[in-house]
């Protein structure tokens, strides 16, 4: 607590009872913001098995897509402990903490390239080559 200088205490930080922001505004971001992780578990679903170049890749989005999806989902849930302002309980935290390692882990992950067919392999036509004009 700061002291006026008529001598009454006041809070130090005012107005810390309501989000700065709608609950309606803050829904309609979080569908906004979701719809990456959507587009990923699509194009993931849809091209599974069928690409020849880099197969991991459409488990990859999957993978990624659905667990982006779920940390958005846990970050909608009540998870305060009733005292203002609220707190998140350890296990919230823990939680979430586990869900964005893994999410950067898993994108790490992702940027090592995958070992490729050779490119002139019986099995894949030419215009699959990695190298230009082949």
């Amino acid at each position: 607590m700061a002291e006026d200088p008529d001598g009454s205490s006041a809070p130090l930080l005012p107005g810390t009872e309501e989000s700065p922001v709608h609950p309606a505004l803050s829904f309609l971001g979080k569908v906004v913001v979701s719809a990456l992780p959507i587009a990923s578990i699509v194009i993931g679903a849809v091209y599974l098995g069928q690409c020849p170049r880099q197969y991991l890749l459409p488990y990859y989005l999957l993978v990624g897509g659905s667990t982006a999806l779920l940390f958005l989902l846990l970050t909608c849930l009540p998870c305060g402990d009733g005292t203002d302002p609220p707190q998140l309980s350890p296990g919230a935290r823990g939680w979430r903490a586990l869900f964005l390692l893994f999410l950067f882990a898993w994108f790490i992950a992702g940027e090592r390239p995958c070992p490729t067919p050779a490119p002139r392999s019986p099995c894949y036509p030419p215009s699959l080559s990695c190298i230009p004009g082949r």
